[in-house]
């Protein structure tokens, strides 16, 4: 049979769900608290409990699933705010998706050894402060505990071979989870915003989706798999307390966002398996001051270092891509961009430190030199395609420049306004050594121009 309504009197509290029942009323007696009795049909024993079956009932504080019943359907208590407590029985099996999602008061579970299924939000929202899993579950749902904002502690079956999606999402006060030993992956978003602050993962996990530990403010260390291969995106985003990361050494792969504002980060080793750093992997990562990339490394995205606190960089022979911005407003002094990489794109700006810019061989250069001020030198390669400088008024190189034509390394890149105004210029003669001219300017009225044997290329 199917549990599938209760009508309460109003005064009943507790109720246990085991056999067929109705309520019998006593005649002559006026009290609604004592004028009825519950009356059940042993010989019909419930076996599932259906769908929203206290209807509009918010008396019920204690609900008891009895030994018979094996399922607990979807949303069969969702949102009753009064429970407090639910006991299971052995027998069931499997607990529907929402079943008691949004209980808030629901503060004691007591699961039977019977159990293997929880689905998914089955205890979303609800008001839990500790809970044990039986080892007999298997299987628990995306977001089954999600936003159970009071839970610290949870202690998972040893089974459990999938922490799901959201598991744990936004439950802000938990601190202390074990770890099943055969974990073999950790979803999307499980962890994140709780308040662990130390989390090991064993070696038998060989996938952990994005942003599973986002927003873990407390986290301050971390133990990852040696034969992973890959730091998934936004992995440890808004992880202001993570101050050390050992990265293992089959790591090919550091996704987008992945440390994202790790305000405490201070030492990352990367492998010799790296290839990618992703877009805005360490962004804002202040106390990280100092990285060798490995010599695998072929990428690094835009904004990947942006806003941190680096002040020395060592970049590998072999690193084919520099993404926009990937080393702006950073304390660098100098870099070094190697003979590999073939396009620079506005890689640094707002670098209020650096002094020092070389470029191995990149042949198509646009640099950004906005608050760049203390950059006094730069060191292009001989040949280049296409060229383009901007925001470099400030730069102290600049600033030395006399009138004329003024020069970046042995690239003449625009005129400086002296004695004689650019519109009344006659003739133009670059200096010997020159190797590239970029456009530099519209409405020269120049008849004459001398162009020493030099130069390689002249800009469109």
């Amino acid at each position: 049979y199917a549990f599938t309504r209760f009508s309460n009197t109003g005064f009943i509290t507790e109720l246990e769900i085991d056999y067929v029942a109705d309520v019998e009323y006593e005649l002559g007696n006026p009290d609604p608290k004592t004028n009825f009795k519950v009356v059940k049909d042993e010989t019909k024993i419930v076996t599932e409990v259906g769908s929203y079956v206290l209807n509009c009932d918010e008396k019920i504080q204690v609900i008891t699933i009895g030994a018979g019943v094996e399922k607990v359907d979807s949303k069969a208590f969702y949102a009753k705010s009064e429970i407090l407590k639910v006991v299971f029985k052995n027998g069931i099996t499997k607990i529907g998706s929402e079943a008691f999602s949004g209980c808030n008061k629901l503060t004691v579970i007591e699961f039977a050894d019977s159990i293997s299924e929880i689905d998914g939000k089955a205890f979303k929202g609800t008001g839990l402060k500790e809970l044990t899993i039986p080892d007999s579950v298997t299987e628990i749902g995306s977001a089954a505990f999600e936003q159970c904002s009071i839970l610290t502690k949870i202690e998972l079956p040893e089974n459990l071979i999938n922490i799901e999606d959201e598991l744990f999402y936004l439950c802000s006060k938990l601190e202390t989870v074990n770890v099943p030993e055969k974990l073999e992956r950790i979803g999307y978003s499980a962890f994140k915003g709780t308040a662990i602050k130390e989390f090991i993962i064993p070696d038998s996990v060989a996938e952990i989706d994005s942003a599973v530990f986002s927003q873990c403010s407390n986290l301050t260390k971390i133990s990852l798999p040696e034969d992973i291969t890959y730091i998934s995106p936004r992995m440890f985003e808004f992880c202001y307390s993570l101050n050390n990361v050992i990265i293992p050494n089959e790591v090919s792969s550091i996704g987008e966002y992945a440390f994202y504002h790790c305000d405490k980060l201070d030492t990352v080793f990367f492998p010799e398996s790296l290839e990618t750093i992703g877009e805005s992997a360490f962004f804002s990562c202040s106390e990280l001051k100092k990285i060798k990339t490995p010599d695998t490394l072929k990428s690094i995205g835009k904004n990947a270092f942006e806003y941190s606190g680096l002040t020395e960089i060592e970049l590998n022979e072999g690193l084919l891509s520099i993404g926009e911005n990937a080393f702006s407003s950073t304390a660098i002094q100098s870099l070094t961009i190697p003979l590999s990489v073939k396009t620079v794109y506005r890689v640094v700006s707002s670098c209020s430190e650096l002094t020092t810019l070389t470029i191995k061989g990149a042949e198509d250069i646009d640099l950004y030199l906005t608050l760049c001020n203390k950059l006094e030198y730069v060191d292009l390669p001989d040949f280049i395609k296409n060229l383009e400088v901007a925001s470099y008024d400030s730069c102290k190189w600049y600033q030395k420049q006399p009138a004329g034509i003024i020069y970046l390394d042995d690239a003449a890149i625009d005129y400086k306004e002296g004695d004689v105004s650019s519109d009344l210029l006659e003739s133009l003669e670059f200096r010997a050594g020159t190797k590239y001219i970029a456009r530099l300017a519209n409405g020269y009225n120049v008849t004459k121009v001398t162009i020493p044997d030099s130069v390689l290329t002249i800009g469109e």
